[in-house]
């Protein structure tokens, strides 16, 4: 395999950066790193080891609750190139060429400081280590999950045979410096290294002034929550999620049979307190206060925040996105408690229709230019994603009660009727297996879904049928109602996630086909992308050639190029 060469270069390019009280050694880390002489600056230092570009703009237009809103004029590379799963033609912000940048970036940063706490003995330095090993093991982890096959837990034949991204451990002191592109496996197993020795060594929250920033406790067991998710140790999962939700206890028979988790359960309590307020405060307020709120540092859901250069709070107003229809297949759908999702979305002037998440900002290149950056706050990690790490881990553990459990706890918190005011009825809104089941068995997917188009329509009305023969976990052979519990969790994932990006490693993992059709240019042309095909996996930037990287594949394109 060839080896990486002047990799320091490549973690210069696209290095747009704006001032603000954290990012203060920027410009002059790890170039100066004499300059690292205490641990306050240490955590200065640690602060920038974050990466300052979205993945998720590169995503969403990749996924399939998008459609061609048919405007041309609101083309933009970013947008189009994802939705015909092109080779990216930008390396401005939000393309791929740039976030791949970002991420080498932060991850030399972290090494420096890595570097820089050798020279100190104290807790707190101890701290800012711990920290910086999290966010390098954490930046690798979205370098992996985006520029090289995904972790297969079946197959670890192929995990030790798939190239991986180059693992950049140690800070770079010579101009030209050798790096090998590693496999999948090996790719994690370094990952792995350091999660484990940065939630070991973690210190308090009070270290530091925004713990939302920073890898906090409950940040950094979700995190690892979703490292073993993705590599199928679904006990771990379990534990790990466990440390930042707790599990329920306080189950109560509402119906005849039926059992539920009480309203004073500390895991429900936790889920109201904690997650997005959709049911409570976005409620109340409506729409206008999502977009303001959702991103916000003082949200108690935010577990880790990032100041991203990216256009991303725009991008519902692209030609490719989710349109009124759309949103009405995925956050206004029917659902198995037969009650009403809370979320809320704007853009009423039809075709665009947007779940506010965003709110884009701009920062000057200097004090007195006119031109600058947009930039958006992005949530990085949240606490539902916990929940759901633990409720998959459950279901591929056949601990279906457990999952039902957790279901009901995350549905308590969106279940609420904008109309009739109605919120989460533990009775008739609990769900059970036999009406999670009963919901999906009947189920008729929105026209043109991979399940009906793929299996035919007698098929894709039923959940056996739902995992397709592609399904890495074979979950043909689970119990059906099994596989509606997991159909169901995919299905809030989508509508909980929705424009963060998740909704595509998802799809990837579970190999489910994405399906696209044009209105305009090519009126009526169609698309598959399908499990297999080597453009899931985006291209490692193409000035990589120059420093010995290999370009990713395209050998096994199933359908056409459009």
């Amino acid at each position: 395999m060839k080896s990486v060469k002047y990799i320091y270069r490549l973690l210069a390019v696209g290095g747009l950066l704006f001032g603000a009280s954290c990012n203060d050694y920027l410009d002059t880390v790890p170039d100066n790193r004499t300059e690292i002489d205490t641990p306050e600056k240490l955590g200065k230092l640690v602060a920038s080891a974050y990466p300052k570009a979205c993945y998720a703009i590169n995503f969403n237009a990749r996924v399939d609750y998008v459609t061609d809103s048919e405007l041309s004029n609101k083309e933009k590379l970013s947008n189009t190139d994802p939705f015909f799963w092109r080779e990216p033609n930008s390396t401005a912000q939000d393309s791929p060429n740039y976030f791949w940048s970002q991420c080498y970036r932060a991850i030399s940063h972290a090494n420096a400081a890595i570097e820089a706490g050798a020279r100190f003995d104290d807790e707190l330095t101890a701290a800012y280590v711990a920290e910086a090993r999290l966010a390098r093991a954490f930046s690798h982890f979205l370098l992996v999950t985006t520029f090289s096959q995904m972790y297969d837990p079946t197959s670890p034949e192929a995990n030790a045979a798939n190239p991986g991204i180059p693992y950049v451990d140690e800070p770079e002191d010579v101009s030209i410096k050798q790096y090998d592109r590693e496999t999948v496996a090996k790719t994690y197993a370094h990952i792995e290294e350091d999660m484990l020795y940065g939630l070991q060594h973690l210190g308090s929250d009070a270290v530091h002034r925004v713990p939302r920033y920073h890898f906090n406790y409950a940040a950094a067991h979700t995190f690892a929550s979703r490292y073993y998710a993705f590599k199928g140790e679904w006990e771990k999962v379990v534990e790990e999620a466990s440390k930042v939700i707790p599990k329920p206890v306080d189950l109560q028979e509402v119906a005849p049979g039926i059992r539920n988790v009480s309203a004073t359960d500390p895991a429900a309590i936790f889920a109201i307190d904690n997650f997005q307020p959709w049911t409570t405060d976005y409620a109340k307020n409506g729409v206008k206060d999502v977009r303001p709120w959702y991103w916000r540092m003082t949200t108690k859901s935010n577990l880790l925040l990032c100041e991203m250069i990216s256009s991303v709070a725009s991008c519902g107003t692209m030609r490719y996105a989710c349109s009124l229809a759309d949103t009405n297949n995925t956050v206004n759908s029917a659902n198995p408690t037969g009650g009403k999702w809370a979320y809320m979305c704007s853009g009423d002037n039809r075709p665009f229709s947007w779940v506010g998440k965003y709110e884009n900002q701009f920062t000057k290149n200097n004090i007195y230019s006119t031109t600058g950056n947009n930039y958006s706050i992005y949530m990085l990690l949240h606490a539902e994603e916990a929940l759901f790490n633990r409720i998959e881990a459950y279901i591929h553990l056949n601990l279906l009660d457990e999952a039902v459990a957790d279901l009901n706890i995350f549905c308590r918190a969106r279940i609420f009727d904008h109309v009739t005011k109605d919120p989460y009825d533990e009775k008739e809104n609990c769900l059970t297996l036999d009406r999670i089941y009963d919901f999906y068995a009947k189920y008729e997917p929105a026209n043109g879904t991979p399940y009906e188009v793929l299996l035919g329509s007698d098929k894709g009305k039923n959940p056996e049928y739902f995992m397709n023969k592609y399904n890495a976990y074979d979950t043909s052979s689970w119990d059906v109602k099994r596989q509606a519990l997991l159909h169901f969790l995919l299905d809030c994932r989508r509508n909980e996630f929705l424009f963060e990006g998740i909704r595509y490693w998802d799809m990837w993992r579970y190999r489910i086909p994405i399906y696209h059709v044009t209105q305009l240019d090519q009126k009526g042309a169609s698309n598959w992308l399908m499990p297999g095909d080597d453009r899931w996996v985006l291209q490692i930037p193409e000035e990589s050639v120059l420093s010995g990287v290999e370009l990713n594949p395209r050998e096994h394109l199933l359908t056409p190029e459009w």
